[in-house]
């Protein structure tokens, strides 16, 4: 978040304002993404962009088990069922789970990879996580602290989350 100071003075002649006046402008990450996804979820529904069942951040319209917000933070299309992150094994010795994915430059997102080996329990400290600056478009491929010989039973996730 950034504050800045505005200071409004009338014109010379004419009318004026009075005395100057002094405003704050509070320029928050949050307001920039709300406004950038209204833009994206304006381009992508079109005349249902208010509507929350198909362009809500958790709807998944497109029913490939990705939500909106997931679909935006990754640059795919919500409308058509397309790859989403894909998970592999790195070669050699010791072996471990690798999760890759194309990321946008959102500052205000987290992206989050998430451990767990059961699917139902997720580690509550993540493997790796992304926000702010750190967040730049492109390709991105973390690779799992553990040793899948020693963890023979592992998933991992992607979670994005917004503000």
């Amino acid at each position: 978040s950034e504050t800045v100071r505005l200071i409004v003075v009338g014109p010379t002649g004419g009318a004026t304002l009075g005395p100057i006046s002094e405003a704050f402008l509070s320029i928050n990450d949050d307001d920039t993404l709300a406004a950038a996804l209204a833009a994206w979820k304006s381009d992508r529904f079109g005349a249902n962009a208010g509507n929350a069942l198909l362009s809500g951040n958790a709807a998944d319209p497109d029913a490939d088990g990705r939500s909106n917000l997931l679909e935006y933070a990754l640059g795919t299309d919500p409308g058509a069922s397309d790859p989403g992150p894909v998970l592999s094994t790195t070669s050699g010795s010791p072996e471990n789970l690798q999760i890759s994915f194309k990321r946008i430059a959102a500052p205000a997102l987290t992206y989050s990879v998430e451990s767990s080996t059961d699917l139902i329990t997720w580690d509550p400290t993540p493997v790796w996580t992304s926000t702010g600056a750190q967040n730049t478009l492109g390709p991105v491929t973390v690779t799992d602290t553990a040793n899948l010989s020693l963890t023979p039973r592992r998933f991992l996730r992607l979670r994005v989350t917004a503000p």
